[in-house]
């Protein structure tokens, strides 16, 4: 593909654009890309917003080549038919995508979206769907001869069908087998060799079902089950037209500006983003590549109503030297941006593409006389044949534009590198308090959207976009987790901490009249601290003290005693006599006058010790075996007892104090010796850290 500057497009305002070159037949051909992004109107026709940049690749999901993609490459020769996809997020249990073309159904396609674990909101990806490594529609998926689970995204009636609204990955074995014997690299290249009897199947990334008849721009667009927020969703395109204008080319019969109709191939509808990207394009006939170096286009996305503005594209510079054929690095972003062009002394020739809501600059370099040529052939096209309109079409020329008039006069590089045009990034102020989330308990995610206090919450997160860092499943979790996890980080993070009163009353009423009690779910924010066991306290001071006593004997009978009553047979030992013999050793050992360490450094050893072998207490309370600690709330005078499972002891911070917060159950007391009515068995943690002094 065009990646070392052999041709120049330029991108209307409000569009991207670009050219792709390849070769079939002997005979060379340019396709001209414009693309241009819309943003979802319920019952109206979209507006325009900033387009997606051009993408060059695939981009996966968490930018993960292991994972399933999320976007296609727009850098394609030609497509047949149109590619109509979605990502994004589902509700269950029916989500439903239709595109209609004025009476005509396009498009009537319908997934069923389960979740034992009562998850509404499921992102729609083909690892959730049925699959596996020997299913070659979906080898990411589950429920094929592997103990991954049953898929959750389902085809109506075949649930052993892979199903999705998303691309297909072209290293897949549905797509890939569509190569034959062609290498991929031949598609790679600064010009895309495509050998004779080439399936062009291979370009279309949509599953069959979601493949239509090329597109008009005024579809209507149906989402069932698909919007962050609303159960249906009915929008429409504006009435589109891809346009583009040629010049350079009149040394070889082209008028010079002559219009070029383009179609309407790919649609791209994000649901998260809330916004449809929509593709144009069209190949014409080169007679050879000094055609190809001659060129240059200026492409854009029509709306009926708005009119274009259209200019003059910068002249070309004396051609770069020859390029080595392949296609350059790309630079590491989830979007790839076009690579530099070519290093050449300025002025610099045009890049292939760049990003269209980029000011373009150029100076007009004088174009050398073409050599004499001879007439273009009759255009020829590439396989699989397609219907595209006229390709050049006689509209009349529009003038040229005040401001490349302007430009031309002022002789302004309208075209900056790429790394230099993005925008500078800015630094964000860092907060002061960061939350990091530990464990939560999906089996109370039900119960935590129901509660008023943080239902709303939940409701404005459905708005919000995606954290690529925090909501992806390339994070290690199962995709089918992550809407959860992202529900309860947000109520963790945002829901008001409630204090010793507040708990209290919410365990009053949850007390029915008849005397009832199912325990309600508080959100506490404070200190937690885990206590040591005080046996296995009793052992790590025994193997600290032992061989730091120095010979002193008081030291030495305190140790001996401890040993003896830990080695005994009976298997119950009290911890009020595992303390007193701690306090024994700890006297002897302060009074000790050929001690080794102070006894400062005996108490740090030891609850070193304890730490790393996570010697807590544990408490067998609510079913199950519990760490035992207490949470202290800012301002309250009274410290409550927590429970936490057992199985988080390699979870928590290797500490014994740690602020935190928790979604809990407020319990009745689960132990008679405590001192207060109420006890807390966390359902989800996050820990509090700070940003000071970093």
């Amino acid at each position: 593909m065009l990646v070392d500057g052999v041709a120049a497009i330029s991108p209307l305002p409000g569009a991207e654009a670009g050219i792709v070159a390849f070769r079939t037949g002997g005979v060379l051909h340019a396709t001209v890309i414009t693309k241009a992004t819309f943003a979802f109107a319920p019952d109206a026709p979209m507006p325009r917003v900033p387009p997606q940049p051009l993408l060059r690749d695939e981009v996966h999901h968490g930018d993960n080549p292991a994972r399933s993609v999320r976007f296609t490459s727009d850098l394609v020769p030609y497509l047949a038919r149109a590619d109509v996809l979605f990502t994004g997020h589902g509700h269950a249990p029916v989500a439903r995508l239709q595109v209609h073309a004025g009476e005509r159904m396009l498009l009537d396609k319908t997934l069923l979206l389960k979740d034992s674990r009562g998850a509404q909101r499921i992102p729609i990806v083909y690892e959730r769907a049925y699959g596996g490594p020997d299913v070659p529609d979906n080898p990411l998926g589950m429920g094929a001869g592997n103990d991954e689970g049953e898929p959750t995204i389902l085809t109506p009636g075949d649930p052993r069908r892979p199903a999705g609204f998303g691309p297909i990955a072209r290293a897949w074995p549905v797509r890939k087998r569509l190569l034959g014997a062609t290498p991929r690299s031949a598609l790679e290249g600064r010009i895309v060799e495509i050998p004779p009897g080439f399936d062009g199947a291979y370009f279309q990334a949509a599953p069959l079902d979601q493949q239509t008849d090329l597109l008009r721009g005024d579809e209507h667009i149906v989402l069932e089950g698909l919007h962050p927020s609303l159960p249906r969703l009915v929008t429409r395109l504006p009435c589109l037209r891809g346009v583009a204008r040629i010049h350079g080319l009149a040394a070889f019969g082209v008028p010079d500006g002559q219009p070029m109709d383009l179609c309407l191939d790919t649609l791209r509808i994000d649901g998260d983003e809330q916004r449809c990207t929509v593709v144009f394009r069209r190949w014409m006939n080169l007679p050879h590549e000094q055609a190809l170096e001659a060129l240059r286009v200026v492409a854009g996305v029509e709306v009926a109503g708005e009119p274009l503005a259209w200019f003059d594209p910068p002249r070309r510079a004396a051609a770069p030297p020859p390029s080595s054929g392949k296609r350059r690095p790309l630079p590491t972003s989830t979007l790839a941006l076009p690579p530099e062009v070519q290093e050449a002394p300025p002025p610099r020739p045009a890049l292939p593409f760049r990003a269209g809501f980029l000011p373009a600059r150029q100076p007009e370099v004088a174009t050398p006389p073409p050599s004499p040529v001879a007439p273009p052939p009759s255009p020829v096209a590439p396989p699989p044949p397609i219907a595209p309109p006229p390709l050049l079409s006689g509209m009349p020329l529009a003038p040229p534009s005040a401001l490349s008039a302007s430009n031309a006069a002022a002789e302004v590089d309208t075209l900056p590198e790429v790394q230099e045009a993005l925008p500078a990034r800015t630094q964000a102020p860092v907060p002061a308090r960061v939350f990091d989330l530990l464990w939560f308990d999906p089996r109370s995610l039900p119960r935590i959207r129901r509660q008023p206090a943080w239902r709303t919450i939940l409701e404005a997160l459905a708005d919000e976009p995606l954290d690529p860092d925090i909501d992806d499943p390339e994070l290690g979790f199962e995709p089918a987790d992550m809407e959860e996890r992202r529900e309860i980080f947000e109520v963790l993070a945002h829901g008001p901490a409630q204090g010793e009163e507040a708990i209290r009353e919410a365990v009053r009423s949850a007390i029915r009249k008849d005397g009832r009690f199912v325990a309600p779910l508080v959100l506490v924010e404070g200190e937690v601290c885990l206590w040591f066991d005080e046996i296995e306290s009793l052992q790590a001071l025994v193997a600290v003290v032992a061989p730091t006593a120095g010979g002193d004997e008081r030291v030495k009978e305190a140790v001996t005693a401890a040993r003896d009553y830990l080695s005994a047979a009976d298997p119950l030992r009290d911890p009020v006599a595992a303390r007193e013999l701690g306090a024994a050793i700890e006297s002897a050992y302060a009074q000790a006058k050929k001690r080794i360490v102070t006894p400062a450094e005996v108490a740090l050893r030891t609850e070193r010790l304890l730490l790393e072998h996570r010697r807590y207490q544990r408490q067998a309370v609510f079913g199950g075996k519990h760490l035992r600690g207490i949470v202290q709330i800012p301002g309250e005078e009274h410290e409550m007892p927590v429970y936490l499972p057992e199985a988080l002891v390699e979870v928590l911070p290797m500490s014994t104090r740690f602020p935190a917060r928790l979604v809990a159950e407020a319990h009745l007391a689960a132990d008679a010796q405590a001192a207060g009515p109420v006890a807390l068995r966390g359902v989800g943690i996050t820990r509090i850290g700070s940003t000071d002094g970093w």
